[in-house]
């Protein structure tokens, strides 16, 4: 495990931890309510003007809306890092946004494959497969596309499955 930090936003130092095949972000949960292992977030960015003299930028979490440029980062929160099965409310933990994670899937709608391209939609709070992902695996990547399946989900409800992480930006279509 090793901890550095990435400045690729607007200059600023984000804390970002390598965690074997994980990348992670520190990360603030303001959404009123603890935030489980494996739920989908988007991260977002805000400064905290509180302290004048000292203002703090951090990354946050948001629940997916819709985008349709790719300039949104789909997270995983992944606070078993920190020894935990959550994040609190008004507290930092960590999300991964790239790697093998354990995210909530939702199979409702269609099966999901070893290898199907993932989104997540407008309020979804699951993966699933991604509508306009291209048959037969030929490995391009959709715009939609946030993850690889790494398990089978078969229809019924939401259920934490193994991911890979893309960790690139993408859109978050409407429902």
């Amino acid at each position: 495990m090793a901890v550095g930090a990435i400045s690729n936003y607007q200059g600023y130092q984000i804390e970002t931890v390598e965690n074997g095949h994980q990348r992670l972000v520190k990360v603030y949960n303001d959404t009123g309510a603890a935030v489980a292992n494996g739920k989908i977030y988007h991260l977002a960015f805000a400064v905290d003007a509180t302290d004048t003299a000292n203002p703090i930028f951090r990354p946050y979490l948001l629940a997916p809306a819709t985008q349709a440029t790719e300039s949104n980062l789909v997270v995983v929160v992944d606070n078993s890092y920190a020894g935990k099965a959550s994040i609190a409310n008004l507290e930092y933990g960590y999300a991964c946004i790239s790697g093998v994670v354990k995210a909530f899937c939702d199979g409702t709608s269609a099966d999901i494959a070893v290898g199907d391209q993932l989104e997540v939609l407008n309020t979804g709070t699951a993966f699933i497969v991604a509508a306009a992902a291209t048959a037969g695996k030929s490995g391009a990547l959709v715009p939609e596309s946030a993850a690889i399946a790494l398990e089978a989900h078969t229809p019924n409800a939401e259920a934490l499955k193994s991911v890979l992480l893309i960790g690139r930006q993408c859109q978050i279509k409407a429902t």
